[in-house]
């Protein structure tokens, strides 16, 4: 079973330890929130730590003084909530609305170490942890997730890899095949994305 990350801001410790008495299908809906959230958290900024727990839960405590959070000290802490969500919740795979791949999978995609991935879960990379009928534990990380990881570390992520830059030539073949992709076949973005990235031997988020 792979081990849990501690949480290290107090006001999240507390969230999450109150999320303990939630429904199931309330703590699915605070998964899907907290994975979202990471994607929209500026490392520079403080947030209140009611509109943290609002942003999660959907509902604003009671906080005369809320406590501020740094976006770093957050996004570092994001990964860990939802992973004990996932645990009270003991979320399956039936729980997912999209694919996953498992962290081990993750990593030979990116061309990086599974301890990296471990360090980026520390950065807002989240992972989930999924249960089985048999009492086994494996973590993933779903299709938006890694996108929007990409999306925001596209120099760490491409340098960790050793990943290439497109060169504009191959840029352009690429825009020319994923035109024709949508208009002949009707395929969607990320259809297309799919099989530019079998073709070009490139990521589906380059």
């Amino acid at each position: 079973m792979p081990p849990l990350p501690k949480i290290l801001t107090p006001a999240l410790v507390e969230m999450v330890d109150e999320l303990r008495f939630a429904s199931r299908e309330a703590l699915v809906r605070d998964i899907d929130r907290a994975e979202a959230l990471a994607g929209e958290i500026d490392g520079e900024v403080d947030y209140p730590a009611d509109w943290v727990v609002f942003r999660v839960t959907g509902y604003r405590p009671d906080m005369a003084d809320p406590p501020l959070i740094g976006g770093q000290a957050l996004l570092g802490d994001l990964s860990a909530v939802v992973e004990r969500l996932c645990g009270a919740a003991k979320l399956s795979q039936n729980d997912l609305a999209e694919p996953s791949e498992p962290v081990a999978a993750l990593a030979a995609r990116w061309s990086v170490s599974i301890k990296t991935l471990s360090r980026w879960r520390r950065r807002g990379l989240i992972a989930r942890r999924l249960h089985d009928a048999g009492g086994g534990v494996r973590l993933v990380v779903t299709a938006s997730a890694a996108e929007s990881y990409a999306a925001r570390h596209p120099s760490g992520v491409e340098r960790a890899g050793g990943f290439s830059r497109i060169d504009d030539e191959t840029a352009a073949r690429i825009i020319h095949r994923a035109r024709r992709y949508h208009d002949l076949l009707g395929l969607t973005p990320t259809q297309c994305a799919e099989r530019l990235a079998r073709r070009f031997g490139r990521s589906r988020q380059a």
